[in-house]
């Protein structure tokens, strides 16, 4: 026997209906009203670095919606985010260099979150040759350029080299440990060093290289500051390594942060010449030491003590001058 159908009690809707949807609307207007904006959260991302918004309205970085972030890049699930521009040393705009900056944390397949933030962090047009990074907030690249005496540094990301600018150092940054050459494009290093003097024999330019302080414990990563340093030798510059201490300031910029632009300034600088047999040797080999032993990572071999060490590379053996 058939049930005569119920309806709803006053004061109540059916699930669906236009009063609900309504309610639910205007809860997640409200939700957005507390949202931080893109703008804002680009703002927040660059304090980290020691930028305040004036520095960021110097550098161009312009802040990008979920829409925008997908126009830019093509990546679907795209959240908000910033563009940094990249400009010629004459500080007019490369049309085809920028950089983009997730600032949170793209779903991937079936909602999962990426692993790896290198994966979905930053990004740059695709296929393109890279370029140099000059930042905008330091004041004349062309004069610089030509003053051999001029030190430069070199860094690995935007931030970390507009924090070193704003701090009083000639600052520049490779997009990426490796995005001074292209493999893709058969380039062995981009022209963009050509616009930079680098001194000769007898008057180097000095060079300080600034990578994360955790270089020596990545062989990709040592494997490109060893190389790129090699290639600045070749063009006749002068070229340090500049030490960041191990711990969580792990950029150029953190440290500044919250140690200040002195103590930046003091930290050690080993010249590389005097020390690229070492660097060879960090970069090919790692020290396991959980099991106390040093690992090849060219033959594969394990070390476990210091006289087979010796005996295996002595070919290699540097005394460093006291």
């Amino acid at each position: 026997m058939a049930t005569k159908k119920q309806k709803p009690r006053a004061g109540t809707t059916r699930r669906g209906s236009k009063s609900t949807r309504s309610r639910q609307s205007k809860a997640a207007t409200k939700k957005d009203k507390h949202k931080p904006t893109p703008r804002q959260l680009m703002h927040k991302d660059a304090a980290r670095s020691g930028l305040t918004p004036t520095d960021c309205k110097k550098l161009g970085f312009k802040p990008l919606t979920p829409k925008e972030n997908v126009n830019l890049t093509g990546e679907r699930n795209a959240v908000p985010g910033y563009v940094m521009p990249y400009f010629h040393i004459n500080k007019k705009p490369i049309k085809t260099a920028w950089r983009r900056r997730n600032l949170e944390t793209p779903s991937g397949k079936f909602g999962s979150v990426p692993s790896d933030p290198s994966k979905w962090r930053y990004t740059g047009p695709k296929n393109a040759l890279p370029h140099l990074y000059f930042p905008a907030n330091f004041g004349n690249w062309l004069a610089l350029a030509k003053d051999v005496t001029e030190p430069i540094f070199i860094t690995e990301g935007e931030k970390k080299a507009a924090c070193l600018c704003k701090n009083g150092f000639a600052a520049i940054a490779v997009p990426g440990v490796w995005g001074w050459k292209s493999k893709k494009h058969d380039v062995r290093i981009i022209s963009d060093f050509d616009w930079i003097d680098w001194g000769d024999a007898d008057n180097p330019r000095p060079v300080y290289m600034c990578f994360d302080n955790d270089v020596i414990i990545k062989p990709q990563v040592l494997g490109a500051l060893n190389a790129l340093s090699r290639e600045l030798l070749a063009m006749s510059a002068e070229v340090f390594i500049k030490y960041l201490p191990d711990g969580p300031l792990k950029g150029a910029d953190d440290f500044i942060v919250a140690k200040g632009a002195d103590a930046f300034d003091d930290l050690p600088e080993i010249p590389f010449a005097g020390s690229e047999a070492l660097w060879s040797f960090n970069e090919r080999c790692v020290f396991v030491e959980k099991y106390a032993f040093v690992y090849d990572l060219k033959t594969r071999r394990n070390y476990d003590s210091i006289n087979k060490l010796s005996f295996a590379f002595a070919d290699l053996i540097h005394h460093v001058p006291k």
